[in-house]
């Protein structure tokens, strides 16, 4: 069975979701896009985990903060256990 680990590769297509987020602190709204990976494709096993993060807006004031950020969070998702989704990430 497969899981998740820090060596899976990069599939070619992940199957992902992007939310707006409109802040107060911004008249710019957060695009949240979450990218999964799909585990045991086909079987009883399937399985389907966050693989990685990007936030993006218009306001560049912490853009580099964002970036460190969603870096950390994917690295995270791709080590396998992250303390989200009951101890399995």
């Amino acid at each position: 069975m497969e899981r998740v680990h820090e060596n899976l590769d990069r599939p070619e297509r992940l199957l992902g979701s992007t939310y707006k987020i409109k802040t107060p602190v911004s008249p710019h709204a957060l695009y949240i896009t979450i990218n999964d990976v799909l585990l045991n494709q086909g079987t009883e096993f399937e399985q389907r985990h966050p693989y990685e993060i990007f936030i993006n807006s218009k306001n560049m004031d912490h853009f580099m903060w964002v970036v460190a950020l969603t870096r950390v969070i994917s690295a995270v998702f791709r080590k396998g256990r992250c303390g989200l989704h009951g101890g399995r990430a």
